[in-house]
């Protein structure tokens, strides 16, 4: 490296040797942002870590509840479980004892708690034995099937403890320690886990009603997220509308995956999704892109290398003014839009001094110092009419962030329990989740739906 002292000497004795050592340095940067840049279906573990970029625009609006929102307090129970009475015991005034006035309540306030002690209740059930007046054969009556055993976990602590580990993530070993602390019991490991494999075996003929409902849908969004699964990695899968969310391990993340689950190959409607090719593979069903996804990539782009928004910000700006539009049920036909949007690109690949791909190109050659603005670019030119979608066709989202939250608490579950042990586990795991995920949707409690399942009639939710 050179010193203070030799770097003004060599200013004034070679000029030229100074820009080129300019020169490299700004390549060897150029050559570690393009290294940084978000690169197109790469999962975000292995993209290493990058500054969150906000989608949500800035307003004057201080964090917080907003004047004139709707609020929500404690309201008076008309039938309270306890009345405590406090009567004065003296007369500040005078002294005299008042405890024995009577006196009339004047006001009252009330306190909701748990019970100071929280335990299990035991119930007992009793097979009574008769003898038929009619044959003289002796009849035992049976027990319900809850009751599979001389002493068993009742469907309420198997709802409870099955919740605990699938819709709050809290693992194994904790929810053992949170029931021995609340109520004196402590089920293994071994039998919550068997609880969740008993509720997915019950659940599969609801499964398979979400599943149908999801392919008869006119548009639906998927995704997929990589998971640990017996040492080994393992995608899970996601396909969802509105009120309907199904998951699946179908043993990869690519076409012959998505083939597996069973759902792409049969459906007819509109495809929300990113640009993973396999989705493309698809042709019976038509296609949008999510425009989400490219609006963080191109913002990101943008950040590092046209912080003036030369040539980013017309296409940003762009596709959510046509996003407002849409919003606003006006459309316009595709044709208008696409060719909006490649007058746009036009002037993004000249400022890279590139001309656009030729009709049927997927991707340009270029070099690898702008390749990442490139390939976003092509994405936006080659699939213009999937990503314009939105803008033309009313049945279509602007983004596929209902899929991004649905398959969100995966992650957290990963994070959480790091991996999965057995793949019946992992199956388990996407069935239950998904069932969990569409009753919420519909407005049902979880936990009545769970309840129904561990009593043997599981609530089936709408798949219309």
């Amino acid at each position: 490296m050179l010193t203070r002292e030799e770097f003004n000497q060599l200013c004034q004795d070679d000029p030229e040797a100074i820009w080129k050592i300019v020169a490299e340095l700004a390549a060897q940067v150029l050559a570690l942002q393009e290294k940084l840049a978000p690169k197109p279906h790469t999962p975000s573990a292995a993209q290493g870590f990058l500054k969150p970029i906000s989608q949500r625009p800035k307003t004057e609006r201080k964090t917080g509840g907003q004047k004139g929102h709707e609020g929500h307090t404690l309201n008076k129970n008309e039938n309270p479980d306890q009345i405590i009475k406090h009567q004065p015991e003296q007369c500040p005034h005078c002294g005299l004892n008042l405890k024995e006035v009577v006196g009339q309540v004047v006001e009252s306030r009330q306190v909701v708690d748990l019970p100071e002690v929280i335990r299990l209740r035991t119930v007992e059930h009793q097979a009574v034995e008769v003898c038929c007046p009619g044959c003289q054969c002796q009849v035992k009556a049976a027990f319900p099937d809850p009751v599979s055993a001389p002493v068993v976990y009742g469907p309420h602590l198997q709802t409870t403890c099955t919740l605990l580990k699938l819709d709050q993530a809290i693992s194994l070993e904790r929810i053992v320690a949170m029931i021995a602390d609340w109520f004196g019991h402590s089920p293994s490991e071994g039998t919550i886990q068997n609880w969740i494999d008993l509720a997915s075996m019950r659940l599969k003929p609801v499964e398979n009603k979400i599943k149908e409902g999801i392919i008869a849908a006119n548009c639906a969004g998927f995704d997929e997220t990589m998971v640990r699964s017996c040492g080994k990695n393992a995608w899970i899968h996601v396909a969802r509308t509105k009120t309907l969310t199904y998951f699946n391990v179908p043993g990869g993340r690519g076409k012959k995956a998505m083939e597996a689950m069973g759902i792409l190959p049969a459906f007819r409607g509109v495809a929300v999704h990113d640009a993973l090719s396999g989705y493309f593979s698809f042709k019976h069903c038509w296609h949008s892109l999510c425009c989400a996804h490219l609006l963080r990539e191109g913002k990101a782009l943008k950040e590092r290398f046209d912080a003036k928004g030369l040539w980013s910000e017309p296409i940003l700006t762009w596709l959510l003014a046509v996003k407002k539009q849409s919003e606003s049920g006006v459309y316009v036909s595709e044709e208008s839009l696409v060719e909006s949007l490649r007058c746009l690109l036009k002037k993004g690949y000249a400022a890279l001094g590139l001309s656009p791909p030729d009709e049927g190109v997927k991707l340009s050659a270029c070099s690898k110092q702008i390749r990442s603005r490139v390939r976003w670019l092509d994405r936006l030119w080659f699939y213009a009419s999937f990503v314009t979608r939105y803008g033309w066709d009313a049945l279509t989202p602007f983004d596929n962030n209902g899929s991004e939250r649905d398959i969100r608490p995966v992650k957290l579950f990963s994070k959480v329990f790091g991996c999965w042990r057995s793949s019946g586990g992992l199956d388990s795991f996407c069935c239950v989740r998904g069932y969990l995920s569409t009753l919420r949707k519909q407005g049902i409690s979880p936990r009545e739906g769970l309840l129904s399942v561990f009593l043997g009639n599981p609530i089936v939710p709408s798949t219309t």
